[in-house]
């Protein structure tokens, strides 16, 4: 199979939501962190676009953590967007939560959706995460590292299903690859 080709059309089961097909999508039982979350803005998007029951952004830049916050209390006080009662809500503590902190030192992951943006990570850390990974459950990775850099480093029982290109808010396009846990 084409790993750059576009992912194929699910048929869903009779009864169920087309997510179900598969149970990898990212939905409302999904659980998602972002790694490396900067600002906050794909923290937020996994909680306003698929309403997932629980959204953390761990960033290790205390500058990037403390503006992340401010931007989640703008969006939560209406100050510079608009809201409705829904989306504050998608956005509030404990559902979506913003952290200062080392990835490398939190332990197992317990989110079925992991994305790091991890081109500026160097291989110590991406060897870290890979121990931490090891011991977490997620079903789905997006990350911009390729597969085998990650197996070379650590990270054990992953398949990588797919490829695509992301577009940066800076303009820069940069190649992603999602990685599926193996069971």
């Amino acid at each position: 199979a084409d790993l750059d080709s576009p992912l194929p059309l699910r048929t869903p089961v009779k009864g169920q939501p087309a997510w179900a097909s598969n149970g990898l999508d990212l939905c409302e039982e999904s659980s998602f962190v972002d790694i490396g979350s900067g600002y906050g803005k794909v923290v937020f998007h996994a909680a306003l676009s698929a309403k997932v029951s629980k959204s953390l952004g761990i960033e290790y830049v205390p500058s990037r953590a403390t503006k992340a916050l401010e931007v989640q209390a703008d969006l939560l006080d209406g100050s510079r967007a608009f809201m409705t009662e829904e989306s504050v809500e998608l956005v509030s503590p404990p559902r979506c939560v913003l952290e200062q902190g080392d990835a490398t030192t939190y332990g197992a992951f317990k989110f079925s959706h992991i994305y790091m943006y991890d081109r500026v990570f160097n291989e110590k850390t991406i060897e870290l995460l890979a121990k931490q990974l090891n011991k977490s459950k997620f079903k789905v990775m997006v990350t911009y590292q390729r597969v085998e850099l990650w197996k070379r480093l650590g990270l054990r029982n992953v398949a990588h299903v797919h490829s695509f290109t992301m577009r940066t808010t800076g303009g820069q396009n940069f190649k992603a690859y999602i990685l599926v846990k193996e069971t």
